[in-house]
């Protein structure tokens, strides 16, 4: 989608947009106003924005405004919109991790990604829904309420940053932000119809790198926009009058590339739907059409069994590193988990790092030796009803099962510290989208998004748009 006689339309994306504005053909005021009445509108039904300081807003709006107009070079994204994960730090904005155990407190500084953000030009237009301390495959938290997915508000978009996917899906923002320690980015990408990137951990500013790797990004509707962000947060100057997704080079062809593909579940137990295992059977297909050499895959080369449950020491601790004052007042598989820590020593953190690290080398290396990018669904499950997986979870008292439908493809991702991209490359046949996910070696990011522009050509998702919110 992009732009009508009458103006602006909900698909329109960020690079899209930058012309629209050197053009002259909108101007700020018009895009924002615009996507502040979609806000509006379409919010209450969704729970995707958890907080808007509209005074703030204004004032970025007005200072991106003087930059556009005195003529004077500009960062690429100056003025754009853009919905920030409510688990980022922004100066000036409250934050409790939508938890009723964090006390409420106001962030004194940007952290590096908000930063960033600024630096590039964007305006934030609101903080976006995820779950409690962002530890869950679903948006839905008891402080927050329950985010909806805009292609079926009886299911779910997906977590941990299920509010910007929610906010982009259904056009209330161009972009907005996620983290992804396990598929906090890809999962909502995948049941929502987006693009999602894990980058390599340390590509982009902040996020944390250690045995499990928290990675910053982004959920736009293509790959262009994906690439354009990237690119300019790498190593970008200011520009006036530039098209930030222009491009290059142009993208290499796919004769001797190596294609693993994945579509057995690497978690014991965990059923792939049918539909799912499809679509990543048919983006195999079109690879190899463009050239690419692709063999299938048994789950056994990741030993993602054993890495899960060396997790589950790992998790426990990351939990007591939160900024939790009311451990009581968590919900009960967090309580849980908090509790368990006690269960565990120094020593046995240490010894599952050190198993971690060494199952995360040999999973590597298979990137070098065998493939150079693996193919597989993004979620083995298809989006979830909204209530039923935390249900499970606070029932069962056992999140890792209640979760694994979702986390089987993604959530060692991130151990391993690899760059993935997930891709709405399908729908099923309730025509809800599916994503199919890409994983690369170590730094190869670019090369990533080179493959994925290749589909985005062959496939045209970015026309697809939930029709209850097209005006």
């Amino acid at each position: 989608m992009g732009v009508d006689d009458a103006g602006l339309v909900p698909g329109v994306g960020l690079v899209e947009l930058g012309r629209l504005l050197d053009s002259g053909r909108v101007s700020l005021r018009e895009v924002h106003d615009f996507y502040a009445s979609r806000i509006d509108r379409y919010d209450p039904l969704l729970g995707a924005f958890v907080h808007r300081d509209e005074e703030a807003t204004a004032r970025e709006l007005r200072r991106a405004e003087g930059l556009r107009t005195r003529g004077r070079e500009y960062p690429p994204f100056t003025g754009l919109p853009i919905g920030l994960k409510d688990l980022h730090e922004v100066r000036g904005q409250p934050s409790r991790r939508a938890s009723l155990a964090v006390e409420s407190s106001v962030a004194t500084r940007d952290d590096p990604f908000a930063a960033g953000l600024r630096a590039q030009g964007f305006v934030f237009m609101g903080r976006t829904a995820s779950p409690e301390l962002g530890i869950a495959p679903v948006t839905e938290s008891p402080l927050h309420g329950i985010t909806r997915n805009p292609w079926n508000p009886e299911r779910s978009p997906a977590g941990s940053s299920g509010g910007s996917a929610a906010a982009v899906a259904a056009g209330l923002v161009p972009m907005a932000t996620g983290t992804d320690s396990g598929g906090s980015i890809r999962m909502p990408a995948a049941a929502t119809g987006l693009v999602g990137l894990t980058a390599t951990p340390g590509r982009l500013p902040g996020g944390r790198q250690g045995v499990v790797n928290v990675v910053p990004g982004f959920l736009t509707r293509t790959v262009r926009d994906t690439r354009a962000l990237f690119e300019a947060f790498g190593d970008a100057p200011a520009r006036h009058g530039a098209d930030p997704g222009s491009p290059g080079t142009p993208d290499p062809p796919l004769a001797g590339l190596r294609v693993g593909l994945l579509v057995r579940s690497p978690l014991s137990g965990v059923v792939v739907d049918p539909q799912v295992a499809a679509a990543a059977r048919d983006v195999a297909r079109t690879l190899a059409a463009l050239g690419a050499d692709v063999h299938e895959l048994g789950p056994a080369f990741l030993e993602y069994d054993e890495v899960l449950g060396l997790r589950a020491v790992l998790d426990a601790t990351s939990l007591r590193m939160s900024p939790v004052t009311w451990p009581d007042r968590l919900q009960p598989f967090l309580r849980a988990l908090w509790d368990s820590y006690e269960e565990y020593t120094l020593v046995d953190y240490a010894r599952a790092s050190e198993r971690v690290q060494a199952a995360s080398r040999r999973i590597a290396s298979h990137w070098r030796r065998d493939f150079d990018v693996l193919v597989s669904p993004t979620l083995a499950a298809r989006a979830p009803e909204v209530g039923e997986t935390l249900r499970a979870a606070n029932d069962s008292l056992d999140h890792v099962r209640a979760f694994s439908p979702y986390l089987a493809f993604t959530g060692w991702v991130n151990t391993v510290g690899l760059p993935a991209i997930s891709l709405p490359t399908h729908v099923d046949s309730e025509g809800m989208p599916i994503g199919v996910q890409l994983v690369g070696d170590r730094g190869s990011d670019g090369e990533l998004m080179r493959l994925a522009s290749a589909l985005e050509a062959e496939y045209h998702w970015e026309a697809r748009f939930p029709a209850a919110f097209v005006p």
